[in-house]
Formats: structure tokens, sequence, C-alpha cells
């Protein structure tokens, strides 16, 4: 396992630290998950609610957000803020997040 990123949740937002991941060779759809599972998954769960990653395609990360966040007003904030923006910043080949159903 390597460490990609450190997340902390302060007042309800994302801080990101200024940590590049380092793992030529190993697949993107990988690198996504160990964020995903790691970093975000955490900080999601202690709110009740959780992300599932559905699949990688064109570099476009396809998630679903269930729990607490399925139904959240806040959940759009959330996913294109918080998730989407530090997917973009470790990892520059990926163009975006899309949430499936």
């Amino acid at each position: 396992m390597f460490v990609l990123f450190r997340l902390s949740s302060y007042s309800g937002g994302f801080v990101r630290h200024n940590i590049k991941p380092t793992c030529e060779g190993i697949p993107m759809i990988a690198r996504v998950q160990e964020i995903i599972e790691n970093q975000v998954r955490p900080i999601l769960q202690a709110d009740g609610g959780d992300i599932e990653l559905i699949d990688l395609e064109d570099g476009i990360v396809k998630v679903r957000l269930v729990g607490a966040c399925a139904h959240c007003p806040s959940s759009a904030l959330t996913l294109y803020e918080g998730v989407e923006k530090m997917l973009k910043d470790l990892l520059p080949e990926i163009k975006g997040i899309e949430q499936v159903w």
C-alpha cells in the first residue's frame, strides 16, 4: 500500500495537503480507488455517507454517493468542489467526475 494524499476535515470542508502522488506504473483506476478508499471515504462515512467508485472512462471518474450523501443538499458541492478537485490536483489525467445513480 502507498500513501497518496492526506485529507482532513475542517468545518465540513476539505483541506488539501500539498503531497503529490509518486506511483508511476500503477493503473490509473487503482490510483483513483486508493484515494477514494483511504482519503475520501473516511470523511464521508464520518457524516453517515459513503462513495463507491463505479468506473473510470476516458479520464472521467464515475462514482455513486450513498447513505446520507445520496440525498444531501450539499452532495454536489462535496462531489465537485471536494472530490473532483482533489482527484484533478493529484492526478492531472483526470478530466472530471460524474455521479451515477
